[in-house]
């Protein structure tokens, strides 16, 4: 892939982010006028926690942590447009993928907006698959981020980005959802949660040991810091969560990506 059309794709999903926030934006101020954002009863979460101001379930925060991002995901593909405009990097090429991942998860904010969770339809289903997809991609797309660094594989790009894509749609389709319960981060609750959060745990290890073994010191530190702090906000229904992960995610990915740069100049 040349570097033009690289500049391309990243062009078209930044303008992607920016009319998506846009529009999100303007539903979620007509619907904060109307008193039309109904929070789901009775959701589940993932974890209990002391009864503390800190850890306490608030629905804000789950809003809050699902539109940061979305604004995350605009940031730095704006930040990697301008900064890598001229910069033949592989490792940029797929965390890209990591960037629409994030994307994905700014879907949540559709089933309190429209009431979802209230009957089963074909658009929530949708949105289901949309958020599973983007959970899928970002372990994935942070391995690929940290094992394919050579210029030489540069040119297997679009066959692992069409790979990675096809793989992820089949996975999406194949993992039922049950549509009847919806965790405190406005989400819908899959099938066989435990497997897949193996699995996913996993995947993020070895990229983690990945960009340990090529002695990429630095962004082994912050890549471990972009997976524990994306871990924190997916999960974020609290107010420390949402801060701790929100703060730790841009900090660490500011730090990736400016050692990234460093490395090709």
């Amino acid at each position: 892939m040349t570097l033009r059309i690289r500049n391309r794709i990243i062009l078209l999903l930044l303008f992607t982010s920016i009319l998506f926030s846009l529009v999100i934006s303007f539903l979620y101020i007509y619907a904060f006028i109307k008193s039309a954002i109904v929070p789901p009863l009775s959701p589940t979460r993932f974890f209990t926690s002391p009864n503390i101001f800190l850890l306490r379930y608030n629905f804000c925060f789950s809003l809050l942590g699902a539109a940061l991002f979305m604004l995350y995901s605009l940031f730095f593909l704006f930040w990697i447009f301008v900064r890598f405009e001229k910069t033949q990097s592989p490792e940029i090429f797929y965390f890209c993928l990591f960037l629409c991942s994030t994307l994905c998860e700014a879907f949540r904010l559709f089933i309190p907006l429209f009431a979802l969770w209230q009957t089963y339809s074909d658009t929530l289903l949708l949105i289901g698959r949309i958020i599973l997809f983007g959970k899928f991609l970002a372990p994935i797309s942070l391995l690929m981020s940290s094992l394919f660094t050579s210029e030489n594989q540069m040119q297997d790009f679009e066959k692992n980005y069409t790979i990675v894509i096809t793989v992820g749609i089949a996975f999406t389709l194949l993992v039922p959802l049950n549509t009847s319960n919806i965790s405190t981060t406005c989400a819908i609750v899959w099938g066989f949660p435990k497997p897949f959060f193996a699995i996913r745990t996993l995947i993020f290890i070895t990229a983690i040991i990945s960009a340990l073994i090529k002695r990429q010191t630095k962004n082994y530190i912050s890549l471990s810091l972009i997976i524990v702090s994306y871990a924190i906000l997916a999960s974020a229904d609290n107010l420390l969560f949402f801060l701790t992960g929100s703060t730790l995610l841009f900090i660490s990915t500011h730090r990736f990506l400016a050692d990234t740069h460093k490395l090709y100049y």
